[in-house]
């Protein structure tokens, strides 16, 4: 009797071990951002429910315990998993993935990264109105530290895994899937465990490899500017050496690999001119700048790897110094430099249909007559063209139907257009000669989605979509390099902002996010490692959006190239409805954007397109097989 009684209280034991052994995880699709809490998700649509969105969505089933996702070849899908501290909270928390088994091959465990989301709190007001709206106070995820990188002690100290979560906090991993160009189409089934000091929990992973291959090729040119010197300043001035040269390599790759360019408008760098009073050019020592360049700019063999492109867009270093770097120094040196830099991209080898020259940034209408001299003079000047670019931005005024007086200005000189987007007159833009280089740059809801910390999941997925809806020929971002900036409240009104930028910054960007008046965390797509013991770039949840909608943009071209155009534009369409000019009176007028702020609804357009896509494979390009074929 009294054994059996033991064994009774031992079996009711065991059972609540067990019942305790099973973690509180889940996950969800990659266009959601989920406070640290797990009490909010920072959208604008009030029909997304947290509560829901943990127990069943596009990805996950909880039922079944089961995420599922589909994705082509040379494409990387992305989930979330939330990890959950419940009252008591988890110590030494880990993930592992295995191998993911096909019917002929498996995908190697490696094909998942890991990432371990960091939070950065929001406090005050948050951007706008120029960044507006924005989602709110939190804790907003953000920037994504490798699996690989473990615990520190410097600045409060990061927590790596196995890691830790607080009760009643959640932890947010993140992850990448690469499916590698040749692997055969079909479901491949591998599982992803959570284990906890205490417990674990087994997920399924299953990834239908769609039968097409997204292009190598980069067919929307979107790129964002840096120099290793603002990302280095960001963190204190750490890397020194080969250790910057390293970080800005990585920059250059890792940008690639998101499917975006990593480019040089606002680097200052020039070759060593020597001219003479009377603007004559001596002698022009390029060897500072080919040795700093050539590992983007050479075709035959950079830092990008075997048989890949060179950079795809360059400013060249030349510039009247209106907004804009100065070289030469005398106006009278213009031409001559013009034919030195001709000649020297042509003995290099380098591509000059990849660069442009950058004649001012955002100017003034006292300037507008000088400007078109100088784009003219460009234009006129002997042998290759060389293309010519303004930042447009205030100087077309408000009022859509006042900004015919500046196209008429430039039109005929000018043909690289890179307007503001909350200035971009799709009219206008769309009637400027044939041939002219029509592009955008940031200008916020409702023109296109937010870049900064406090913008919600899909923000900027929406700016590849606004470029195939209105055919746009390149997207820029003006800078990567925002993390060395800083504005603190003026006393007595913590809703207004100074300006108080410095040198000595140190990592505060990972916990401090108001670096502008007006925004917070604008401009901030890499992290300083240092905060993490690493001595490489930490980028974030933004950079997955862009490539997101960079991938998004080569399913709609693959539609195109099937024959299927008007399908791409009708689903783009039924997603984006309307944007730039078409979605607001007149410039600067902000508030939401018209598209959906539903993730499932952008998510929902890209399956069909990949539905269909499968249907005419025979039609559509394939992509070689090579030892770097993953994205």
């Amino acid at each position: 009797m009294k054994t059996g009684c033991v064994t009774l209280v031992a079996l009711v034991l065991s059972s609540a071990v067990a019942a305790a052994a099973e973690l509180n995880v889940w996950a969800a699709p990659e266009g959601y951002k989920i406070d640290k809490f797990a009490k909010k998700i920072f959208v604008l649509d009030p029909a997304q429910k947290l509560d829901e969105l943990k127990t069943k969505n596009r990805v996950w089933d909880r039922a079944t315990k089961t995420i599922r996702l589909s994705a082509a070849r040379g494409e990387t899908a992305c989930f979330q998993i939330g990890i959950e501290g419940g009252e008591a909270g988890l110590a030494a928390v880990d993930v592992k993935c295995t191998a993911l088994a096909g019917a002929n091959r498996e995908l190697p465990a490696s094909a998942v990264q890991l990432f371990k989301v960091y939070y950065t709190q929001l406090t005050d007001r948050g951007s706008g109105p120029t960044n507006s709206p924005t989602m709110g106070q939190g804790w907003y995820p953000d920037a994504l530290v490798p699996w690989s990188v473990g615990d520190t002690d410097a600045y409060g100290g990061y927590d790596g895994p196995p890691f830790g979560v607080k009760s009643g906090e959640m932890q947010a991993v993140w992850a990448d899937l690469s499916v590698p160009y040749g692997t055969p189409a079909g479901e491949y089934r591998g599982t992803l465990t959570v284990s906890a000091q205490g417990g674990e929990t087994a997920l399924s992973l299953v990834v239908r490899v769609r039968d097409f291959d997204i292009p190598r090729k980069l067919h929307n040119l979107f790129f964002i500017n840096f120099s290793a010197e603002d990302l280095n300043q960001a963190g204190g001035y750490w890397l020194k050496g080969d250790k910057l040269t390293r970080y800005e390599d990585e920059i250059y790759r890792d940008a690639r690999r998101h499917r975006w360019t990593a480019s040089n408008m606002y680097n200052a760098e020039v070759p060593r001119v020597d001219e003479t009073p009377e603007g004559q050019i001596r002698k022009v020592d390029w060897s500072r700048y080919d040795a700093h360049f050539d590992k983007v700019l050479n075709p035959k063999q950079n830092l990008f790897g075997p048989g890949e492109e060179p950079i795809e867009i360059w400013k060249l270093p030349l510039g009247p110094g209106i907004r804009s770097l100065k070289c030469p120094q005398s106006d009278k040196a213009w031409e001559p430099m013009i034919a030195e830099i001709k000649k020297h991209w042509q003995e290099k080898g380098w591509d000059l249909s990849r660069t442009y020259v950058y004649l001012a940034d955002e100017p003034g209408k006292e300037v507008a007559d000088k400007l078109n001299e100088l784009a003219r003079r460009l234009r006129e000047s002997p042998g290759p063209n060389l293309r010519r670019q303004i930042a447009v931005y205030t100087i077309l005024g408000r009022e859509w139907d006042k900004q015919q007086p500046v196209f008429d200005l430039w039109k005929n000189n000018l043909d690289m257009w890179m307007v503001a987007g909350d200035y971009y007159n799709v009219k206008l833009m769309d009637a400027l000669p044939k041939g002219t280089f029509k592009g955008m740059y940031q200008g916020a809801e409702p023109f296109q989605g937010n870049e900064t910390l406090d913008s919600d999941g899909i923000a900027l997925r929406t700016w590849s979509w606004v470029a195939w809806q209105y055919r746009i020929d390149y997207e820029c971002y003006y800078s990567m390099g925002g993390g060395h900036h800083r504005a603190e409240p003026v006393a007595g009104n913590p809703n207004r902002f100074r300006d108080v930028s410095r040198r000595n910054y140190d990592c505060d960007i990972w916990d401090y996010p108001r670096n502008r008046t007006w925004a917070v965390s604008q401009a901030v797509f890499v992290y300083p490692g240092k905060k993490v013991g690493l001595d490489l770039p930490i980028w974030n949840i933004r950079t997955k959006q862009i490539r997101r909608g960079q991938t998004d943009f080569e399913y709609f071209w693959l539609l195109r190239e099937a024959g299927q155009g008007s399908l791409a534009d009708s689903l783009c369409k039924g997603v984006l409805n309307v944007a730039l000019s078409e979605a607001a009176p007149r410039a600067e007028a902000y508030g939401a954007g018209k598209w959906s702020h539903n993730p499932d609804d952008w998510d929902a357009a890209i399956d069909k397109a990949g539905d269909k896509l499968e249907e005419l494979k025979a039609k559509l390009p394939k992509e070689p097989v090579t030892p770097e074929s993953a994205r």
